[in-house]
């Protein structure tokens, strides 16, 4: 199942291109066939999961999540008894796989200067809110600061998006003065003109479908329940920098 984002019709084409194919292909390598379906919110979502298993369409479910709702779709999954994988950051304990960015500190630093910023903070959602964490050389970023106008108004804070999804989500509740993206090699054609950005070459948009088919497999035929826990898959350090 997969969300038809309204914010940026392009970023459909994303979810195309390196997940919904690709799990398409990882499913039928364990004899499993696919049913494609959209949804456009939580409602929704859970409306046509519950279909689906009414009428005996499906046996098991992989879906991504809408990152600032989801924790009711996941009830309707869990009550239900169908074997799932989600693909990104519940906000509930539930089986998910994400994938970890981490980037190179001297190409950081580089960006930082190039922004003549102070401060880096850098961006994504969690527990369905846009949270912040301070960029600290050496250290892991702790997710625990909630975001303001007061913070991404100032342009000696550089506010570095994990994921150009999740920079169109802040910029239409509200002004980034100085924006920055980390995003997948080759969805650069993604990123607005002007805003520099840091892209990952690496497989993981390809290694997360084949751990969500294998999961699931596992679950559907041979009754292997795996725990309620985020599976992160550690993106590969090879980062590439436009400024």
């Amino acid at each position: 199942m997969f969300h038809k984002l309204q914010l940026h019709d392009k970023i459909m084409e994303r979810y195309f291109s390196a997940t919904a194919s690709e799990l398409n292909f990882q499913l039928l390598q364990h004899n499993l066939e696919s049913l494609l379906a959209f949804y456009r919110n939580e409602e929704e979502q859970i409306s046509r999961f519950q279909s689906l298993v009414h009428t005996g369409l499906i046996g098991g479910v992989i879906s991504n999540l809408i990152p600032e709702s989801n924790a009711g779709f996941i009830r309707a999954l869990q009550s239900s008894g169908v074997p799932y994988v989600l693909l990104g950051t519940p906000q509930i304990p539930a089986v998910s796989i994400r994938v970890a960015h981490g980037m190179p500190p001297a190409l950081l630093q580089k960006l930082i200067r190039h922004t003549h910023a102070r401060n880096c903070y850098l961006h994504r959602m969690v527990g369905g809110e846009h949270l912040l964490a301070l960029y600290r050389k050496g250290s892991q970023p702790a997710w625990d600061i909630p975001i303001s106008p007061e913070l991404t108004e100032n342009p000696d804070n550089l506010i570095l998006s994990y994921g150009v999804e999740f920079y169109w989500m802040l910029k239409q509740s509200m002004k980034v003065a100085n924006p920055g993206i980390v995003e997948e090699k080759g969805f650069e054609y993604l990123i607005p003109p002007g805003v520099p950005y840091m892209l990952s070459v690496g497989d993981a948009l390809v290694g997360r479908p084949a751990r969500a088919a294998a999961i699931l497999a596992d679950w559907m035929k041979r009754g292997i329940v795996p725990p309620s826990e985020v599976i992160t898959i550690p993106m590969h350090k090879d980062f590439q920098l436009f400024v």
